[in-house]
């Protein structure tokens, strides 16, 4: 299973997975995140502009996407 790292909203509370920020690097008109999620890191792609806020490292975040966006991969 794959969630392209644009389609993946950073937020402080209301999403679907709880994470921790390990890495954010703000790139002017978006944010690039690596986050901790059950052991596994995620990138994420904040391109919201009415989202932009930088999350620093080590601060609890929730994740959320559209169901739209999940894609399956066959297996190997």
């Amino acid at each position: 299973m794959i969630v392209r790292p644009e389609m993946i909203r950073v937020r402080q509370t209301g999403g679907h997975l709880r994470g921790i920020v390990r890495r954010a690097a703000y790139l002017g008109d978006s944010i690039d995140y690596d986050i901790e999620v059950n052991g596994q890191v995620l990138t994420a792609v904040e391109t919201d502009p009415s989202h932009l806020r930088l999350y620093p490292e080590g601060s609890e975040v929730t994740l959320t996407f559209s169901e739209d966006c999940i894609h399956i991969l066959p297996a190997e």
